[in-house]
């Protein structure tokens, strides 16, 4: 433990921690329409890439390490609403798209996933910082137009999802004036791409 503080730093191990002990608290075996192994790895695919972003975005330090937390926190809704309703959540799943989803998801509970994560973060006491970042983290919800950490998980997220969220993420980072990191921050998804990719 005193090795990895030293090498990440006590914030990152916070939120590696954090994000270690949620995934834990779930079970799969209720096939929720979605590998818990899977959700986690795009977590922290994410987590890893919003940080990169914040940096070339010149945040913070500890903007930076809210863009990492929020990462890594940012679709625990969809483990609570699909390990306590797995039958109803598996319906959610069949969506194609994350818009179409997320739709979905207020259909069938009244409340998409990034509402419920951000109330669950709130009620732990989690910073204002961090669960902004999880209500916010889908480019279409997030009408902010500043580089801010919540706009680096946003980025992020698309990034790593590709398909027609990368053409949603190319539009904003050109709005904001940042289409000089656009190609390094897609190779850098490409690298970090979990082996499945969790299709909405």
């Amino acid at each position: 433990p005193v090795e990895a503080v030293v090498y990440l730093g006590v914030d990152t191990v916070r939120s590696l921690t954090l994000a270690v002990s949620v995934f834990s608290q779930f079970d799969g075996r209720n096939n929720p329409g979605f590998r818990i192994e899977e959700l986690r790895d795009h977590s922290v695919a994410v987590a890893t890439l919003a940080r990169q972003i914040a940096k070339s975005m010149s945040l913070s330090k500890a903007a930076a390490d809210d863009a990492f937390a929020g990462g890594l926190m940012h679709d625990l809704g969809k483990l609570v609403l699909g390990c306590n309703f797995p039958d109803r959540y598996r319906e959610v799943m069949k969506e194609q798209d994350p818009l179409s989803a997320r739709e979905a998801e207020t259909r069938n509970f009244g409340a998409n996933h990034c509402a419920v994560g951000a109330y669950l973060l709130w009620l732990w006491g989690l910073p204002e910082s961090v669960t902004e970042i999880v209500a916010c983290h889908h480019l279409d919800q997030n009408r902010e137009e500043t580089a801010g950490p919540v706009m680096a998980v946003c980025i992020a997220d698309s990034l790593i999802r590709g398909g027609a969220e990368l053409d949603r993420a190319r539009e904003r980072v050109e709005r904001l004036g940042l289409m000089k990191h656009f190609q390094n921050w897609e190779s850098l998804a490409e690298e970090l791409l979990p082996e499945n990719t969790l299709k909405c």
